[in-house]
C-alpha cells in the first residue's frame, strides 16, 4: 500500500479561568499537564463542582488533524473552530498542494467541537460512528448537525469495520462518545491507528492508564474495550487525539 499520513495540524491545549474581569490561561508543557492536572492545580474536579462547564474552568484544545493520501485524500478530525475560521485549516492543506474541495473522505472520529467544528467546510462523504449524530443532536442542536453535514453528498454511519480505500479502514470505538470511531492506516509495513478520544494522551494507551476523572465507569468501560480493540489490529504507530504521535 502506497499510503502516505502527515499529521497537518498537531495538538496544543490550554487552559482558562475568568478572575476579577479577565481571562487567565493556563499553559502545561505536557498534554496532561493541560487536562486533569490542571484542574486538580485550580481547584476543580468532579468532587467539587455540579459539572465541568459550571466549573469556571474552560479549555480550548487543538487537536490532531490527519491527512491521508492514497488512491483519494482522506482527513480524519478538521479540527476546532478557530483553525478553520482563521485560514489555518486551508494553508495546512495547502502546503501539501490540496485545497477543500480536493478532500474525498472526512471521517469525525466524534461531534465534539475541537474535532467537527469545521467539517462544513468539505464535501465527498462524512464517515462517522453510529449514534453520534444523535449525540451532537443532543448536546448542540440540529442547527449545528444540519450546518456540519449540509454540503456532503454521502453521510455514512457504521458500526462495525468500514473500508475507504485500499489500506484505510475506519473502526467502531464507542466509549469518549456514543459513537466514537477510529481509524486504522496501513502504508507499506506500518498500521497507524488514528484513536481520536478514545486515546487523548499516550500514557491512556497503557492498560494501567488512568483515564479522566470526568468520564463515568461506563465510559471507561467503553475505553478500555476500544483500547483494546484498535491494539488487536497491531498498529506500530498511535496518533492520539490530543498528543503527538508515538511508536508502540
Amino acid at each position: 500500500m502506497n499510503n502516505q499520513l502527515d499529521v497537518i495540524v498537531k495538538p496544543v491545549n490550554l487552559r482558562f479561568s475568568f478572575y476579577n474581569g479577565e481571562i487567565y490561561y493556563l499553559f502545561g508543557g505536557s498534554p496532561e499537564a493541560c487536562l486533569d492536572q490542571a484542574e486538580l492545580f485550580m481547584g476543580v474536579g468532579p468532587e467539587n463542582r455540579s459539572g465541568l462547564l459550571e466549573s469556571n474552568l474552560g479549555f480550548l484544545p487543538v487537536c490532531s488533524t490527519v491527512l491521508i493520501r492514497g488512491e483519494k485524500n482522506v482527513l480524519v478530525d478538521p479540527n476546532n473552530h478557530h483553525v478553520g475560521f482563521y485560514g489555518m485549516l486551508g494553508k495546512a492543506l495547502e502546503s501539501y498542494e490540496l485545497s477543500f474541495e480536493d478532500i474525498d473522505f472526512v471521517v469525525a472520529t466524534h461531534w465534539h467541537h475541537d474535532h467537527s467544528a469545521n467539517l462544513g467546510l468539505f464535501s465527498g462523504e462524512l464517515v462517522i460512528g453510529k449514534g453520534e449524530l444523535s449525540f451532537g443532536r443532543e448536546v448542540y442542536g440540529n442547527e449545528d448537525i444540519n450546518a456540519k453535514t449540509k454540503n456532503y453528498n454521502k453521510v455514512t454511519e457504521i458500526d462495525n469495520l468500514y473500508e475507504l480505500i485500499e489500506g484505510v479502514k475506519v473502526v467502531y470505538t464507542p466509549g469518549h462518545s456514543p459513537g466514537s470511531v477510529s481509524v486504522l492506516v496501513d502504508s507499506a509495513d506500518i498500521t497507524t491507528a488514528i484513536m481520536g478520544d478514545s486515546i487523548m494522551t499516550k500514557s491512556e494507551w497503557y492498560d494501567d492508564a488512568a483515564f479522566s476523572h470526568w468520564y463515568t465507569n461506563e465510559q471507561i468501560e467503553g475505553l478500555k474495550s476500544a483500547r483494546e480493540k484498535v491494539k488487536s489490529f497491531q498498529p506500530n504507530v498511535v496518533i492520539p487525539g490530543h498528543d503527538r504521535e508515538f511508536k508502540v
